[in-house]
């Protein structure tokens, strides 16, 4: 836990009907990290996206992985192979 207001200055604590909902995307193939940001209130949403730091960015990655290879034992460029769609030729996708 931390305080969203602070790190994002998003100032949602006054507001109880207010949520901070973060949506990671990380592309394993070109080691990406996305997060973006959805400010939910009871008048609507906003959104944002949040650039992590290095360490941050790292960390997630390395959440991400953990859980893939203890649900799947898998990498993540294995687990997100099994999604790619297209022709193969020669083995190259």
């Amino acid at each position: 836990w931390f305080d969203v207001d602070k790190k994002f200055g998003v100032h949602t604590s006054a507001d109880e009907g207010a949520w901070l909902n973060m949506y990671g995307k990380f592309n394993p193939f070109e080691d990406t990290l996305r997060i973006e940001c959805e400010i939910s209130r009871d008048d609507g949403s906003s959104y944002f996206d949040y650039e992590p730091t290095a360490g941050e960015s790292q960390f997630i990655k390395d959440m991400i992985t953990e859980k893939i290879r203890e649900q799947y034992d898998q990498t993540p460029q294995e687990f997100c192979d099994e999604f790619t769609v297209g022709p193969t030729m020669g083995g190259i996708k």
